[in-house]
This record gives structure tokens, C-alpha cells and sequence, in this order.
């Protein structure tokens, strides 16, 4: 009855996550780079602690079947241990919080932030604290991760991923420490309004084509040889390089988007309103068919998308703040009414 329940998750569910992704598609996409031959393939080798990296759609995965159904959401920066290697891009893992997950995640969302700023090794991206990078595997170079970074040119809008090689000692699963060293200061310009603008790394090889945006592209001028400017673009991760056209004056800088939170009935519970909601008490376990996909480690909530009298379940997402949500089965007995919810639950 799960499986038929569940389906797919797009069908009455969340609404699509709002986060612009930097470091890879949010949900699953073909392509993503998981290559674990010769030592990549060395469990040893890997961190078990991660975050999830920014994104959008659902994450989370019954089981590594490429056919198996999304099951839940996790919130950039939420963090995860993993349980083994990834197997058709996505990997398994143990979410430790209010709600209590064992799932498997696509391996877009595998991320670490950057301690210490630098030029990923082999592109043209640089990061500096704080930024997140999706960890691919270890390097064949012992000490090194291969990472992915998409350089942000504003706070919604990317560039193409690139892939290269990072220090260990400069990624945590943690945010970096206060005092972190932040990228070199210069002097702050734009590209002119609504024009697009190749950035170079010599004068006949260009990286990249900056986007046309209003306001331009955040540029920090580090060097300035006349015609050529030697810039860092965008607001983090960055890419790095040289242009040769007028640079205009920056304005009102871009503060970075705070993420929206709830005080009480966690956001991806905040739609469907005209199904009934409900309390979970700790110690609620979320299924899907035979298998417990999640437990309610403190009180949480379930919006009911369909009831099984025969059975004794509802079909629900639960979560019991912003970090994680889960679809699954819960107990009928589990649910427990909420004030002002009555007229519903009893529709």
C-alpha cells in the first residue's frame, strides 16, 4: 500500500525547494561525476561526516535502485554521516536530528564548506570560507579531495561546474572558524549592466562568458594593467581571470539571501492546508512498506495526504522542523489532533 501511496513525490508534496544550487543539480541528474577507480575507491579514504550542499527537489531516495522513489527534503547545511560508497549516484546515509533518517541522497548534494580560501586546483574557481564545494572522492595525491564548485556571479545565478582538486585540511563538514581569512580585498566594480563579458586566463583563452545581469557582475579588481584587469567575479565561489573592458561603478552591494525559518510548523508542512495536520509524538516511526525510513527523536508534525482505515496508516510528510522531511507511513494511533485543526482532520 506504501509504494502506491507514495508514488511520486511531486504529486501533492512540498513545494520545489527555493535555494539556487552551487554545487550541482539538487535533486538527482544524469552525469554527476562519482568515478571511484583506484584509490577513490578506498573507504578508508573518505570522510564520514557531510553537508548538504545548496539545491533544489527532493534528495533523499528509498534505496540506490535508480527506479527507487524520493522519500524526503534536507535543508542546505544539514549534517549527515555516510553509511558506505555511493552506488548509481547516490550514497547512503544517517541524518541525526529531531527526525532520525536512514536513506539514501544523491551524491549532488554531498558537500563540505571551505576553512581556508583558495584556488581549486586545475580550474579557474576560487572559494573562500564558508563556501561549499560537492565532494566527488579522494585524489589519487594523497591529502588532496576532488571537489565540484559552481562559481556564483549573484546570489541567483551560476556558472558551469568545475571540477578539481582541494586540500583535505581546508574542508570540514563545519562551519570555518570566526576568525577564517576572507579572499583578498580590492577595489569593487561591475560589468556594465546587461552585457555579457568574456573573462580570460590569457589573452587569446577565454574561461568563461560572464552573464548579462542588472546590476552587472560583482567584480573585485586585484590587479590593473591598463586595458587588462587581473579580477575575482562574483560573490563566492568565484571565478578568477582577467578582462578588458570598462568597468563601471559597483552601487548598493548585494547582502547574501537569508533562508527563510518557522517557528513553529516547519515550512514543507506549510502548504496543502486543506489537508488535515497533525502532532507526532516522539518515538513516531515513518515507513515505507516494511522498512523504517525515519523516527521522531522529539515532537514533531504530519500532513496527511491519504488514509488507509484497512491498514490502520496514513500516508504523511513528516518533519519536525526545517532540516529534514520525510513521506511515509504513520500509525493512525500516532496522530495526535492540534487546536483549530479539528474541521479538518474530521473532513
Amino acid at each position: 500500500m506504501a509504494a502506491l501511496a507514495l508514488g511520486v513525490m511531486a504529486c501533492g508534496g512540498p513545494p520545489p525547494e527555493t535555494s539556487s544550487p552551487a554545487t550541482g543539480n539538487g535533486g538527482e541528474s544524469g552525469g554527476v561525476d562519482t568515478d571511484l577507480s583506484g584509490s577513490a575507491a578506498d573507504p578508508e579514504r573518505w570522510p564520514r561526516d557531510f553537508v548538504a550542499g545548496p539545491g533544489t527537489g527532493p534528495a533523499l531516495y528509498l534505496n540506490d535502485d535508480p527506479r527507487s522513489p524520493a522519500i524526503g527534503y534536507i535543508t542546505e547545511g544539514v549534517h549527515f554521516r555516510i553509511g558506505g560508497l555511493p552506488q548509481n549516484e547516490r550514497i547512503p546515509v544517517r541524518i541525526r536530528g529531531a527526525l532520525k533518517v536512514r536513506a539514501w541522497m544523491s551524491v549532488s548534494r554531498l558537500a563540505l564548506r571551505v576553512q581556508q580560501r583558495g584556488k581549486i586546483g586545475g580550474t579557474e574557481v576560487y572559494v573562500g570560507p564558508g563556501d561549499y564545494v560537492r565532494f566527488v572522492s579522494p585524489d589519487a595525491e594523497e591529502g588532496l579531495a576532488r571537489v565540484e564548485a559552481m562559481p556564483r556571479f549573484s546570489y541567483d545565478a551560476m556558472g558551469a561546474a568545475a571540477t578539481g582538486v582541494y586540500p583535505f585540511d581546508r574542508l570540514s563538514h563545519e562551519a570555518p572558524p570566526a576568525d577564517a581569512e576572507a579572499p583578498a580585498s580590492g577595489t569593487t566594480m561591475r560589468t556594465p549592466a546587461n552585457t555579457e563579458v568574456a573573462i580570460y586566463s590569457s589573452p587569446d583563452e577565454v574561461i568563461t562568458t560572464l552573464p548579462a545581469l542588472d546590476p552587472g557582475v560583482r567584480l573585485e579588481v586585484l590587479r590593473d594593467r591598463g586595458e587588462w584587469k587581473g579580477v575575482r567575479a562574483g560573490v563566492g565561489p568565484y571565478i578568477v581571470g582577467y578582462v578588458n573592458v570598462d568597468l563601471v561603478e559597483p552601487g548598493e552591494l548585494e547582502e547574501p539571501p537569508t533562508p527563510p525559518t518557522s517557528e513553529d510548523v516547519p515550512l514543507r508542512l506549510q502548504n496543502q492546508q486543506q489537508n488535515p495536520l497533525w502532532r507526532l509524538p516522539a518515538g513516531t516511526r515513518v515507513r515505507f512498506d516494511d522498512e523504517t525510513i525515519g523516527i521522531l527523536d522529539e515532537d514533531g508534525y504530519g500532513r496527511e495526504m491519504n488514509r488507509y482505515e484497512s491498514t490502520g496508516e496514513v500516508d504523511m510528510f513528516v518533519a519536525a522542523n526545517d532540516e529534514v522531511a520525510l513521506r511515509g507511513m504513520v500509525r493512525i494511533d500516532d496522530l495526535q489532533p492540534i487546536e483549530g485543526e479539528g474541521d479538518a482532520a474530521a473532513e
